[in-house]
C-alpha cells in the first residue's frame, strides 16, 4: 500500500481551498471517500497513490457541484434524498445520474491540476452501476 505524503496532503489541501473547501480529513482507514457538504474525507488504504487523488477529486466534485446546486437532491447533506421519489429504481437511476457527473467533474478538475495524472471513472450508466446504487440505497 503506497500512501500520499504530507507534502501531496498538503498540496491537496490548498487545491481544496481554492473551490472554498476547508475541511479536508485523509484517513488510512479508508478505501473510498466521503462527502458531507462542507467536509470530505479521502481514503488512503489504496494500492497507489493515484487512486487517492482519484478519491480526493471525486469528493471535491461532489463539494462543487453541490456549491453549484447540480442534483440538489443528491448533494443537499441535510436530506435524505430517497424520500423525494417514488420509488428505490427512480431515486438509484438519479443517484447514478448525480455519480456520473461527479465522474466527469472529477476528471476535468484533475486533469486541470494533474494533466499527466488519469482519473479512473467509479460509475457509468451501466445496468450493473444501477443495480449496484439500488442494493445500496435498499440497505
Amino acid at each position: 500500500i503506497k500512501m500520499i505524503t504530507k507534502a501531496e496532503k498538503k498540496e491537496l489541501l490548498a487545491i481544496a481551498e481554492v473551490y472554498g473547501l476547508k475541511n479536508v480529513n485523509f484517513r488510512s482507514d479508508m478505501r473510498g471517500g466521503s462527502y458531507y457538504g462542507n467536509r470530505i474525507d479521502v481514503g488512503t488504504k489504496l494500492r497507489s497513490r493515484r487512486k487517492a487523488y482519484g478519491n480526493f477529486f471525486h469528493e471535491l466534485a461532489h463539494f462543487v457541484l453541490w456549491k453549484l446546486g447540480e442534483y440538489p437532491l443528491y448533494h443537499d447533506p441535510n436530506r435524505d434524498f430517497r424520500n423525494n421519489f417514488k420509488s428505490i429504481k427512480a431515486a438509484a437511476y438519479y443517484a447514478l445520474k448525480a455519480e456520473c457527473a461527479t465522474d466527469d467533474l472529477a476528471a476535468k478538475l484533475m486533469k486541470e491540476w494533474y494533466p499527466r495524472k488519469k482519473y479512473d471513472r467509479g460509475y457509468t450508466m451501466s445496468k450493473a452501476d444501477h443495480y449496484f446504487l439500488w442494493g445500496y440505497l435498499t440497505s
